[in-house]
Formats: C-alpha cells, sequence, structure tokens
C-alpha cells in the first residue's frame, strides 16, 4: 500500500490525518502555525488526495 505524506518544519513530531471524504489538503491552514515549533507529517489515506486506492486489499465490511 502506497500512503503519500509530506513534512514541514521540524522539532517534535505531530502527524495530521484527515477525516473520510477529506484529504491533507485541508490541514493546509494551520500548517504553517505548526511547523514554525514542530515537524508536521500530513498523510493521505488511501483512496484519498494523492494516495491510490489499494483493490488487492479486501473490501469487505469486516476489514
Amino acid at each position: 500500500m502506497k500512503l503519500v505524506t509530506e513534512q514541514f518544519g521540524s522539532g517534535e513530531p505531530v502527524l495530521l490525518i484527515h477525516g473520510m471524504g477529506s484529504a491533507a489538503t485541508a490541514w493546509k491552514p494551520i500548517i504553517p502555525a505548526l511547523r514554525k515549533t514542530s515537524l508536521v507529517i500530513t498523510v493521505d489515506l488511501p483512496g484519498h488526495g494523492k494516495s491510490p486506492m489499494d483493490f488487492a486489499q479486501p473490501m469487505d465490511p469486516k476489514s
């Protein structure tokens, strides 16, 4: 599974994970403030933003 991530700034890491139907770009407004003191890491979950959907994984409701 390939996930697209981006990093901004340096310091203690802060991982930003978007909600369903969104993408890492949702965090764009707050990244400038956070990157002043932290290493900000954003991720696009599978099938969102720039991360492709991996159809090789099971897609049943129990997954």
